[in-house]
């Protein structure tokens, strides 16, 4: 009786073991939408899903409430090309860090909501630089982490 009890605790546990390896795995960083991706930027972990697709980049953080303060949003495109971000429904205030396909940031904003504005009135933010990652984080990250103009962000192979 110990003996099937034994067998049956450590089957459950290998179960669960498993099941989590598979959950993980699941999740893994990929080029699709709302996928999960860690970068590193000098030696600075930031998590960011995944926009690839048109639809998931025009809805961006749009209508988000909440962010953790090393998680925000990754663009993704598959050709660099110029880009211009505006915060049209974006309740957070928030930066956002253009990235070259070298993954040399070119340019960073602090971007603000804007509500009760008509679209035509918003503020636009320009990539200045043909561009194949934008990545958007909590207002301030990019300066509370000394993080500026030039800097390499480690872009995760499966991005790329």
């Amino acid at each position: 009786m110990k003996r099937k009890k034994m067998y049956l605790i450590t089957a459950i546990i290998l179960a669960i073991v498993v099941s989590i390896f598979i959950a993980n795995k699941h999740n893994a960083c990929k080029k699709k939408d709302n996928a999960v991706c860690k970068i590193e930027i000098d030696n600075i972990t930031l998590k960011l899903k995944v926009a690839y697709s048109k639809k998931a980049q025009e809805q961006g953080l749009m209508w988000v409430r909440e962010l953790d303060d090393n998680s925000g949003m990754i663009f993704v495109y598959d050709q660099a090309k110029p880009l211009a971000f505006w915060m049209k429904n974006t309740l957070l205030p928030l930066s956002i860090a253009f990235v070259g396909p070298d993954g040399k940031i070119s340019v960073i904003y602090d971007m603000y909501p804007e509500p009760n504005k008509e679209d035509k009135d918003l503020a636009i933010y320009p990539s200045r630089t043909p561009t194949k990652y934008a990545i958007e984080a909590p207002l301030g990250w990019f300066s509370i982490h000394n993080i500026k103009k030039n800097a390499y962000i480690k872009i995760p192979e499966e991005l790329l």
